[in-house]
């Protein structure tokens, strides 16, 4: 499966951390983060703050693996 992307806002800080946390723990053993990277925008009122986050799913661990067992 090809890599996705997921793009997280919030008008605070708290609720970006909130929202980032609810989407990590959304997703499935199977599926690693890639990368995560973050950014902050002045806006005329206040800061955006965001954070994209890219994933994949991935084979499940499988103990043994690779070593002739």
């Amino acid at each position: 499966m090809g890599l996705k992307v997921k793009v997280i806002t919030g008008n605070d800080p708290t609720i970006l951390e909130e929202r980032l946390q609810r989407f990590l723990d959304s997703l499935s053993e199977d599926v690693m983060v890639t990368e995560l990277q973050f950014t902050v925008s002045a806006g005329p009122n206040q800061a955006i703050y965001a954070a994209l986050v890219a994933y994949k799913q991935v084979e499940p661990w499988v103990d043994g693996a690779g070593d002739g067992t």
